[in-house]
């Protein structure tokens, strides 16, 4: 969705659970410690900098040079080890789970074997499956394993390694107090399979979307931590395109444009501590949104005239599928569905890629995002969020869901579901990259739900930057709605 009123980008991290007794908090914890070569005078000179900015543009000279020396000494671009990117794990099936990783370093081959262990304990004693795999350069060294024939309901442990015969093959740069050795070993990611489906077991969910770089760290993911989910969701936005010449941490390279810089823009995100962490922890079920590519588009239409836009998409999702752990279909199909036993029933909704064009095209193509008077074209019955095929195919999904009978049947998408109201229940603006800009499209949806026999409906997303809570309820043939920030 397009940038709000606040220019701040936060990472928004909500915490659910099947139980409404818990409402969780969460506060930032401490960023990491200053690395060696960075005083605390100089932290605290850019610090004053950043505070004073606004008032004193003149400094901008000064932040640009205090912001250099730290991202220098922050730099982790050259290898310390075979696997920096760290491990990942997804879409979680009752007898089989993805496992990722990518290799690092300077490979000097097209291929490298690597070899793979996933173990019912921790320690790896009791080892379950293992094989080896082929990193191409192709797919930039990135592997996705499927683990199959698993028991249902039950965490695993899993890594990766370069056997000796391939070490060979990867130039590190920087030398390590580890162990040769350890250098080719990855760190041990945790992962699970979902239940049985007639199985009544809770569901810990953890929530995340719109996490920006450049406008902080990802403390957020330590404390999701904490509370230790059974399953991730992240509703889109897992990178963003920009190139802010003042932030508090500065994307490397300029706005994404090639392949290349798409897979560097992922290889930055994942060195991120707390995110590298909360991968290795849990398994994840991921949807994109339009910063994997670029702010606001719509399907084939970029936001503003670009000449080789749709080259430009096809590298975005090349890059996101590379390093996402989700299962590789032939094409690149993000709706899927998956089954948590009895408890939780969850349909994941792509409301980017086949969308129609925002309500309201201005000449030469630039849309209106928030309308502040309402739009004759956000009525056209069908005009569609999610393209006609990708909405026949949830209503199929939506019957079979209904003979499943989980608790909670849960559409997971990437924004708003329900309009954007004021405090006296009224539209102020209307946001026509979201839902309320494809009114029909939203009806027919939740409608076809009903009409398949789901009678109460979670729907869950992320995009608007701050946590909404909102009911929907059908009166007559009238949706009402009610909502409300979260606390």
């Amino acid at each position: 969705m397009g940038d709000r009123d606040s220019t701040r980008e936060d990472q928004l991290i909500e915490g659910i659970e099947a139980s409404p007794k818990q409402k969780p908090r969460f506060r930032a914890t401490q960023e990491p410690a200053l690395p060696k070569g960075v005083s605390r005078r100089q932290a605290l000179a850019l610090a004053t900098c950043i505070s004073t900015q606004a008032s004193q543009p003149s400094l901008g000279l000064e932040l640009g040079a205090l912001a250099q020396l730290l991202e220098d000494q922050f730099d982790r671009t050259t290898a310390k080890t075979a696997f920096d990117y760290g491990v990942a794990s997804g879409d979680p099936l009752e007898h089989a789970v993805i496992i990722w990783t990518c290799v690092s370093g300077q490979p000097q081959r097209d291929s490298i074997e690597i070899g793979w262990e996933f173990a019912s304990d921790p320690e790896f004693r009791q080892i379950v499956a293992s094989g080896r795999a082929i990193a191409q350069a192709q797919s930039t060294y990135t592997v996705h394993i499927d683990v199959t024939n698993l028991e249902s309901s039950r965490w695993y442990w899993y890594r990766f390694n370069i056997p000796i015969d391939q070490q060979s093959s990867i130039k590190l740069n920087r030398v390590s107090d580890r162990a040769a050795q350890d250098l080719f070993v990855s760190r041990v990611g945790k992962t699970r399979t979902a239940p049985s489906k007639g199985a009544v077991e809770s569901l810990r969910l953890g929530l995340g979307s719109c996490q920006h770089w450049e406008w902080g760290y990802f403390g957020a993911w330590d404390k999701l931590r904490q509370m230790k989910p059974d399953l991730v969701f992240f509703a889109g936005d897992y990178i963003y395109e920009s190139a802010a010449p003042l932030a508090v941490r500065r994307h490397q390279g300029g706005v994404p444009i090639t392949l290349d810089e798409f897979r560097q823009r992922y290889k930055q995100y994942r060195l991120d501590p707390s995110l590298q962490a909360m991968h290795a922890d849990a398994p994840w079920v991921i949807i994109w949104d339009d910063h994997e590519l670029i702010n606001d588009y719509a399907g084939v239409h970029p936001p503003k005239a670009e000449s080789d836009f749709l080259r430009r998409r096809e590298y975005a999702y090349q890059a996101w599928s590379e390093f996402m752990p989700i299962r590789q279909p032939k094409a690149l199909q993000v709706a899927r569905r998956i089954i948590w036993g009895k408890v939780a029933d969850i349909l994941l909704l792509d409301t980017r890629q086949h969308k129609d064009l925002q309500a309201c095209a201005e000449p030469g193509g630039a849309r209106r995002i928030a309308l502040s008077k309402d739009c004759g074209d956000r009525y056209k019955p069908n005009r569609s969020m999610l393209g006609k095929a990708q909405e026949l195919w949830a209503q199929q999904q939506f019957r079979q869901m209904a003979e499943q009978s989980s608790q909670w049947p849960v559409i997971a998408q990437t924004t708003l579901m329900s309009p954007a109201l004021d405090g006296h229940g009224k539209a102020a603006r209307y946001w026509s990259d979201g839902w309320d800009g494809y009114p029909f499209a939203r009806s027919r949806l939740l409608s076809n739900a009903v009409l398949a026999g789901l009678g109460h409906l979670l729907v869950i997303g992320g995009d608007v930057h701050t946590a909404i809570r909102s009911e929907e309820r059908r009166v007559g043939k009238e949706c009402r709605s009610r909502w409300a920030p979260y606390h």
